[in-house]
């Protein structure tokens, strides 16, 4: 994106840009864009996170128009859906020495010229942050906000990341290490409304607060990404915490290329070749859910639309002690759900009253370790390290959930009792003919 002549003249190059962005466009999709992290040409100093420089620009004034001439760029391509568009700056600015080198006040003083730089392009952009990590500690927020009122900062939206870890002192992503604790269930599952519930009282009005990343770790070798306890995460995360927050970005699609091995950890929805991991298929079932909310639970989750009825159950299994406070040798690359709390098999009711009577095509979907699970069909055949083109492919036939249809009757209610496995969803839609 950045380049200087043998001068020092800045020139620029947005065509990969481009090219991103008109992919997303052409799905339909509105761009949620980070602003960061230095162009290598632009660097300060070898700070890096991974292969990405994350130091200060050794010219604010170039790094200015670098950001003004790239707002200018969008307006002019895209034109006003630009101004629908969402546009947060630089990511974990309080991870120390991590993402940020500088103090919070260098930060602060940064966030201002790069906003002041987008509004220079138009004052409708729709800019926020400060895109960092949800703790039980809002002093760092209390005190950008602070910093935005006395600057005239005027904030679209206020995002933060969450993953359920309780850090022992700053993590280094650049480590193959472990170094942090999970937190207590009940902690961890009110942590992001609690937050919230805070953020709003600091700000005082009406504001759009997004979560734009969100796992169970941030650590991109954490074994338990692949198993079939994500699943029952999502699904346990996004029920207690809806409107809560405006959005929530699940981190993330892609997965990335740090790990060596098929299921090596990383946190993506897809393997590195593509394969559809078992979380994939509990985003294709929440999708499902309706729009307008009948009941939810520690187990369930209930919704009707137009088309008729939603029923989500599912048996989450939380990590056990010693996996929760970091003893992660417990677990192995074939024998991975040795994390979690020793669960048994779940019934759960449902007795729903007020039913519109009629025909109904029902719909039964099953995601557990049998069906829709490519990690745990590849450990039951053997874990093999070599992927050929006849085992991709027989892992590819497994990324489906089972699925069973029928024709049913409803007479005003409708009564289910399901038995299901720890990690197991089951969900019926009930559709009307």
């Amino acid at each position: 994106i950045y380049n200087e002549e043998e001068d020092g003249n800045s020139y620029y190059n947005f065509a990969y840009i481009d090219r991103l962005i008109d992919f997303f466009i052409d799905l339909g999709l509105k761009p949620y864009i980070n602003i960061g992290f230095t162009p290598k040409k632009l660097k300060s100093a070898e700070q890096y996170v991974l292969s990405t420089n994350v130091s200060y620009p050794k010219s604010i004034l170039k790094w200015n128009d670098l950001i003004k001439n790239l707002f200018i760029h969008f307006k002019e391509k895209y034109g006003s859906q630009v101004f629908e568009w969402k546009f947060e700056i630089w990511n974990n600015s309080d991870a120390y020495k991590t993402f940020w080198y500088e103090s919070d006040e260098k930060f602060f003083e940064f966030f201002k010229e790069t906003y002041n730089s987008i509004k220079l392009a138009s004052l409708n952009y729709k800019v926020g942050g400060p895109a960092i990590i949800v703790s039980e500690d809002t002093s760092y927020v209390e005190k950008f906000y602070e910093y935005t009122q006395q600057n005239q900062i005027d904030l679209s939206f206020m995002s933060f990341h969450f993953y359920n870890v309780n850090r022992k002192s700053s993590i280094s992503i650049n480590k193959n290490k472990w170094d942090f604790q999970f937190y207590e269930y009940d902690i961890y599952r009110n942590m992001i409304k609690n937050y919230v519930f805070k953020v709003k009282n600091i700000i005082n009005k009406k504001m759009e607060i997004i979560i734009s990343e969100w796992n169970s770790s941030p650590y991109y070798l954490d074994l338990t990404h692949d198993t079939c306890y994500m699943n029952t995460f999502i699904v346990d995360a996004i029920i207690n915490n809806i409107n809560q927050v405006d959005a929530i970005s699940y981190w993330t699609l892609i997965e990335s290329r740090l790990g060596s091995g098929l299921f090596h950890g990383g946190f993506g929805l897809f393997t590195i070749n593509n394969l559809k991991k078992s979380s994939y298929n509990t985003f294709l079932l929440l999708n499902k859910l309706g729009n307008k909310m009948i009941s939810k639970g520690d187990n369930h989750i209930i919704t009707s639309s137009e088309n008729g009825y939603q029923i989500l159950l599912y048996n989450h299994s939380y990590y056990n002690e010693e996996y929760r406070k970091g003893n992660f040798d417990i677990i192995s690359l074939k024998e991975r759900y040795n994390a979690f709390e020793d669960k048994s098999k779940q019934e759960i009711i449902i007795d729903l009253k007020n039913i519109e009577s009629g025909d109904y095509l029902l719909k039964k979907y099953y995601l557990n370790k049998m069906d829709g699970s490519v990690y745990d069909s590849w450990v039951q055949m053997g874990a093999p390290n070599n992927i050929t083109k006849e085992i991709f492919s027989y892992l590819k036939s497994k990324e489906k959930m089972k699925l069973e249809i029928s024709d049913v009757k409803i007479q005003e209610k409708l009564f289910l009792r399901e038995t299901l496995g720890v990690h197991e969803i089951v969900f019926f839609e009930y559709i009307k003919n």
